[in-house]
């Protein structure tokens, strides 16, 4: 390795009195191997953490987890609860990692099907509360919600979902970015290693699904 073309290419200076060399060359080598970690793909990536090599753990960490909070957070509109998500889904990620399959896309979306999943269920436990609110509400009022009234308040939260679960995994994520996170068809792309001609044609394709979804089910959370 040209430890002098590494070092001036971070800024360190080199030449001059061997004092402090070992210093230098221990920071030399931080950056080089830094730089590595940066480059390897997904799968090396995970095949070396699942080889036992947890010191890249935090590379795992790094490159994945700006993502998934910035997902989390479009979905939940809550800074705290999408903190908690990204890392429960960095953490369900890691204690499943064999079951990752690059050929089947990237390791940001699989992990952001786990956080989806994980946002999904966030949503329901928020739905169980507002729900006894609303029942405490309507004991409290003089005049009890209409039908119309109580069934919108009850089930907005599920109509969503109820549409999304009719579809393949594949439509479910493509609208969950693209329509919820607000994700433009570049960074889908991007996501799945696909073109961003391809992820425009796929993401129509699963709105059109989603719309039969919601005629079926007398719903239509996509007007």
């Amino acid at each position: 390795m040209d430890t002098d073309s590494v070092a001036s290419g971070y800024g360190i200076r080199t030449g001059g009195t061997r004092t402090g060399s070992l210093e230098w060359s221990a920071k030399v080598l931080s950056v080089h191997e830094a730089r590595q970690e940066a480059h390897m793909d997904d799968k090396e990536l995970v095949d070396r953490i699942l080889r036992g090599e947890d010191e890249l753990i935090p590379e795992y960490v790094k490159r994945n987890r700006p993502g998934l909070f910035g997902l989390a957070r479009k979905l939940l509109h809550d800074p705290q609860d999408a903190e908690e998500t990204a890392d429960d889904a960095l953490l369900v990620g890691l204690r499943r990692l064999n079951k990752y399959d690059p050929s089947r896309g990237k390791l940001f979306s699989w992990l952001s099907g786990i956080t989806t999943r994980l946002c999904r269920h966030v949503w329901r436990k928020r739905a169980r509360v507002q729900r006894s609110e609303a029942r405490e509400r309507c004991c409290m009022c003089t005049e009890p919600l209409s039908p119309e009234e109580r069934h919108e308040q009850e089930v907005w939260h599920e109509v969503l979902w109820r549409v999304l679960e009719g579809l393949t995994r594949y439509f479910q994520m493509l609208l969950v970015l693209h329509v919820l996170a607000g994700w433009q068809y570049a960074q889908v792309a991007l996501s799945y290693g696909i073109s961003e001609e391809q992820a425009r044609v796929d993401t129509q394709r699963a709105m059109r699904a989603a719309r039969r979804r919601a005629r079926e089910l007398g719903l239509d959370p996509w007007r």
